[in-house]
Order: C-alpha cells, then sequence, then structure tokens
C-alpha cells in the first residue's frame, strides 16, 4: 500500500470533495464534531466548577454527566436506526442540529446538576439519531467505489476536530473575560463555549437543507439485514479471524485509557496539579494537536516501520503514557507527556484503522466495522462514565513509605488502573498478531 497520503489516495479525496452534495455533508458533519468537542470540554468544566477541587460531588459530577451520554447507546442507540430506515434522512439530521443547538442554549444557562443530566441524556439521545441518518445516508451521496476514503475522512472529521475544540475553548474564555473586562457583557466561559456549540449547530443544519440527495422517506424501500443480524455476522467473522480479533482488541484499549484521562483530566488537572479548571483546555489542545501530529506523521513513520510491526509498539508506549501521566507532579511534565500521548494515540488509530482494512475484504468490511465501532464506543464511554464514580469512591487515603507517609488519590490510581487495562489489551494484541503471522491469520 503507497503511503496515506499517496498521490492515489489524494486523487481519491478530491473525487469526492468535488461532489457538492458531499461537500456540505462533509462541512456539516464537521460543524457538529467541532461542536460537540467544544461542548464536551465546557461541560466537563461546569460540572466540576458547581463543587469543591477534589471532592467525591466533583467526581461523581462527572461521573453522572458522561453516563448521561453512556446510557443512550444502550438505551435508544436501536430504536435511532430503525427511525432512521424509515423516516426522511435529511429531515431528520436538520431536526438534531436544531433540537441540539435549543438544548445547548439551555445547557450553558443551568447550574443545576440533575437539569444538566437530564439535558445531556436528552442532546444524546438526539446525537445517535442525527448519527444514524447521517451515516445511513452516506451512500446515497457518494459511489460505492468511494466509501472507503468517505468512511476515512469520517473518522478525521470525528476525532480531527478535538484539539481545535480545546483551543476554541481556550479563546472563548479569553473573549468572555475581554468583554466583561469592557463592561459589554458578564459572561461565564463555560456559558460563552457551551453557546458556541449551540451556534456550530445551527450553521451544520443550515448546511444541511441544501442537502439534494438523501430526501425522501424509506419507507417501502426492501429492507436488508437488520442491525441485529448484521451485528452477529460481524461477530462470528471477528471470532473467527484471530489478526483481526488482535487488531480490534488492542485499539479498544486506545480508546479505553484515552477515554479514562478525559473523564479525569479535569479535576486531575485543578486538584492534583493546582491549576485553574481552564487550564484542562490547553491540555487537551497539546494531547488534540499530538493527535493530529501522529495521524500526519504516519506516512512518513510507516516508510521506515512496517505499518504492523509499529502498531504493537504504538500500542505499548500509549498505554505506558497513560500510567506515567498518574504520576505526574507537575503542570509542564502533563503538557509534555500530553503531547507525546497524543503522537503515539494518532499514530496506533490510524494503523490499527490500516490495518482493518486490510485484512477484511469488501463484503466482510462493513458488517466487521459495525462491530468495531461499537465496541470502541462502548469501550470509551464506559471509561468516560465509571472512572470517576470509580475515583470518588476510592476516595483519598495514606499510604505508608517507611516513616513517611503518602496520600494517594482516587484520580492517580484510577488513571494509573486505566493505563494498566490499556497495556494488557496492547500485550493482547501483540501476541494475538504474532500468531497470526506464524500462520493464523
Amino acid at each position: 500500500m503507497r503511503g496515506l497520503l499517496g498521490t492515489e489516495r489524494i486523487a481519491s479525496y478530491r473525487g469526492l470533495l468535488v461532489n457538492r452534495d458531499y461537500r456540505r455533508w462533509f462541512w456539516s458533519s464537521l460543524g457538529s464534531s467541532f461542536g460537540d468537542w467544544v461542548g464536551l470540554f465546557a461541560l466537563q468544566v461546569l460540572v466540576i466548577s458547581l463543587a469543591e477541587p477534589g471532592s467525591r460531588l466533583a467526581l461523581f459530577g462527572l461521573g453522572g454527566i458522561m453516563l448521561a451520554r453512556l446510557l443512550p447507546s444502550v438505551v435508544f442507540g436501536p430504536f435511532a436506526g430503525v427511525l432512521s430506515d424509515r423516516y426522511d434522512r435529511k429531515r431528520l439530521m436538520l431536526f438534531s442540529d436544531v433540537a441540539r443547538a435549543v438544548l445547548f442554549v439551555g445547557i450553558a444557562f443551568s447550574r443545576d446538576l440533575l437539569v444538566l443530566f437530564a439535558l445531556t441524556f436528552v442532546v444524546e439521545c438526539i446525537s445517535l439519531l442525527y448519527l444514524a441518518a447521517k451515516n445511513a445516508a452516506l451512500p446515497r451521496i457518494v459511489r460505492r467505489e468511494q466509501l472507503t476514503e468517505a468512511n476515512q475522512l469520517t473518522l478525521l472529521v470525528t476525532y480531527g476536530p478535538l484539539p481545535f475544540g480545546a483551543a476554541a475553548a481556550v479563546v472563548l474564555e479569553w473573549l468572555a473575560g475581554l468583554l466583561e473586562n469592557m463592561g459589554v457583557v458578564d459572561l461565564e466561559a463555560t456559558t460563552a463555549a457551551l453557546l458556541f456549540n449551540a451556534l456550530t449547530f445551527f450553521i451544520a443544519g443550515a448546511l444541511i437543507v441544501r442537502l439534494t440527495r438523501i430526501s425522501g422517506s424509506r419507507a417501502g424501500q426492501q429492507r436488508g439485514p437488520s442491525v441485529r443480524e448484521e451485528l452477529r455476522d460481524g461477530m462470528r467473522f471477528i471470532r473467527d479471524r484471530t489478526y483481526v480479533r488482535a487488531l480490534i482488541i488492542g485499539v479498544v484499549g486506545v480508546f479505553f485509557g484515552g477515554g479514562v484521562i478525559v473523564a479525569l483530566g479535569p479535576e486531575f488537572v485543578r486538584s492534583e496539579l493546582g491549576r485553574p479548571e481552564a487550564d484542562w483546555y490547553g491540555l487537551m489542545t497539546t494531547v488534540g494537536a499530538g493527535l493530529l501530529l501522529g495521524i500526519l506523521g504516519v506516512p512518513f513513520v510507516i516508510s521506515r516501520v512496517a505499518t504492523a510491526g509499529l502498531l504493537p509498539v504504538t500500542l505499548v508506549a500509549g498505554s505506558v503514557l497513560v500510567v506515567v501521566v498518574a504520576t505526574l507532579p507537575t503542570w509542564p511534565l502533563a503538557m509534555v507527556a500530553g503531547l507525546a500521548l497524543g503522537v503515539v494515540s494518532g499514530l496506533a488509530l490510524v494503523t490499527g484503522f490500516t490495518l482493518l482494512h486490510e485484512s477484511t475484504d469488501d463484503a466482510t468490511r462493513g458488517k466487521m466495522f459495525a462491530v468495531f465501532y461499537t465496541v470502541t464506543r462502548v469501550a470509551m464511554f464506559a471509561a468516560l462514565g465509571l472512572a470517576p464514580m470509580l475515583a470518588g469512591a476510592v476516595g483519598r487515603w495514606p499510604l505508608g513509605v517507611g516513616e513517611a507517609e503518602v496520600i494517594v488519590s482516587g484520580i492517580r490510581t484510577i488513571i494509573a488502573a486505566g493505563g494498566l487495562v490499556a497495556l494488557g489489551c496492547a500485550v493482547t494484541a501483540a501476541r494475538g498478531m504474532l500468531r497470526a503471522h506464524r500462520g493464523q491469520r
């Protein structure tokens, strides 16, 4: 395979972007994703600002807001797919963007934890409806032979805005402070960020209105296999392929370790490093910048190291870095480790996805990725929801070291535990890839 950014691949991307409907779909998706990252970071900061630094209420608040994002995947996820098959997808996407924009206006001005949980739950339900309609609409916008490149750009759209979302929150904090000092308006930084999130959804909806190829009810069209059947077939395929199973285990570990960092990061920055709440935005900007550097650096690295050999190294390195972050005592060290973690995670994600594409044929790739996206989403949101709860349950406890006594925090303990879980997945993946390379692939 030529470099991920080789001439043939660039030509494929250009072929997609000359499609006017795809451009609108792409920019609308990018806007929604960008707003989602800004909203996630701002909502985390808002929740912990309602409690004392390091308190169990702050950690349970973080866990509660993440569980509010997780539960809809379990409760509403199957129904979202059914609705996207039965109703006009363009209208569903437009409704989703407008509804989320309105709800985020409400979230921006709310300071009640229960209200924030409820509104977040509803927003995530609507987001699932949007994602189901958006992904189902893609094959009607692009040609069949363009789906692989389109799906790769979808991955870029989903995770690429992460550093820009965090950076936007930093800029909005500065802007809110500037306007307050000028006496123009007294607006909290988190409120400004959440209102900006609402604005991105309104803009995304305006782009959806101009789509032309996905209108029309789906009712009456011949139905293919159900989502359950697709997932069952995908699970069977993964079970029978040692190499593919190993790849998925490794990438799931990356998502889990990253989820623990994202979940506990705001309170780690505030209570463990003694930094202002808004410095969480700066740390995530650094991690996201590293992520983009890793993604963009893949062609350079794989021209010197085999892709199959690179993945286990990056998986192990990323897991070890998560454990290292849990022990860091100062802000500058956290920033350096965050940048390194972003770089190796970017390398791991792109090489993992590349190997998954290369290890499956066209007839089974869709089923496999349906399962893959399901398990990675569950791993990510399980980490997001459970990590703060577990850290709050652990609390702070003394540890005797000789005659000295060290106070160990639940935050650092759970971050280290998340890194060890990711490391276990990385080692399992490396062993599975090695066995497959010896003849079981």
